[in-house]
């Protein structure tokens, strides 16, 4: 039997609850952790398990500790042959006071920490399966509901598993979530950034998704935030200024990788000065019902429209780890698949 839950299934009181326990699916597999400093009785075998290892995020108020599943090893070789969904972590979200809380506070964290997972893996990752545990650790609740989740897929992620690198952007992820000139920006972003990543509409689909998301970006942080330009300045620049002025500002190189050899022959051939301005052209060629746009910059190329979306993507994800504060984004290199 399978299907889809019409409805949330729920069971039991949502209030006082003092940790909040849920499944996720398709994450990649880690066996380290970054519990120094972190009392082991509050990590080990809570919930009576033994994990193969636990990332822990901090907020002001909160924690999430995220955990690889036991025995699980053969699963992730599973999926990543043959794709599908599986059970991979576990995780728990709690009050780093201990105090109670709500199902409803736990919304909040739980959204964000969605949407920062599913930033870190490309594609959809949603909390499933929750479970309400009080202070004596006793179940007082559950859900069962229908999520956003895809199935799995072989994707280039910006963290290595065998780091701790998932965790040092989570900080300044949430500063810019819970800063509300930023928010909706970052939750369009990283729907914009995900579904390019999957390339959905194809190429053509993902490069103008790409260039939606990093000229949103732009005026965000150049005319709201840093005041570099005007309203009318901004309005002025082209689409490739806009994108220039943005990635110059965060210290993100221009020039197109030399490993993207035919939108770098093409580039030569049309005179474009850099990357920015290549992945423009290329997006217009797509979208203009002019026949002489459409095919400028070889615009029809398969070949050259998929290293735009990789270059495209490569700027999205860059731009996004500058904006939170990623601490290893300097040595992140365009010239590396």
């Amino acid at each position: 039997m399978s299907g889809y839950f019409c409805e949330p299934v729920v069971q039991g009181s949502q209030k006082e609850l003092a940790s909040l326990a849920f499944y996720i699916t398709n994450f990649p597999f880690f066996n380290i952790s970054n519990t120094w400093g972190i009392e082991e009785e509050e990590l080990e075998g809570w919930l009576e398990l033994y994990f193969e290892g636990q990332f822990v995020f901090q907020t002001d108020e909160w924690r999430i500790i995220l955990a690889t599943l036991p025995d699980s090893w053969d699963i992730h070789d599973l999926l990543r042959t043959q794709g599908g969904y599986a059970l991979t972590h576990m995780c728990k979200l709690e009050r780093l006071d201990r105090s109670p809380f709500s199902l409803e506070n736990a919304r909040e964290q739980l959204q964000a920490f969605s949407y920062y997972l599913s930033f870190a893996r490309g594609i959809w990752i949603a909390p499933i399966l929750l479970f309400g545990y009080d202070a004596q650790g006793e179940q007082v609740f559950e859900e069962w509901s229908d999520c956003r989740a895809d199935s799995w897929q072989n994707t280039c992620e910006w963290f290595s598993p065998d780091s701790t690198e998932l965790v040092q952007a989570f900080p300044g992820f949430m500063q810019r979530w819970n800063s509300l000139a930023w928010r909706e920006l970052i939750q369009e972003s990283i729907q914009w950034y995900v579904e390019s990543s999957k390339q959905a509409g194809g190429a053509e689909g993902a490069i103008v998704l790409q260039q939606a998301a990093l000229e949103r970006l732009a005026w965000v942080f150049l005319v709201e935030e840093k005041r570099n330009l005007s309203k009318e300045g901004f309005h002025k620049l082209s689409a490739a200024d806009k994108i220039r002025q943005l990635l110059s500002h965060l210290e993100i190189k221009l020039e197109i990788p030399a490993r993207l050899n035919n939108i770098k022959d093409v580039s030569k051939a049309e005179n474009w000065d850099d990357g920015p301005q290549a992945i423009t052209e290329i997006r217009n060629a797509i979208i203009h019902p002019d026949p002489k746009k459409r095919h400028k910059g070889s615009g029809a190329s398969p070949v050259v429209k998929n290293e735009a979306w990789n270059l495209g993507l490569q700027y999205l994800e860059l731009v996004l780890l500058k904006l939170f504060d990623y601490p290893y984004a300097y040595l992140y290199d365009l010239e590396e698949e």
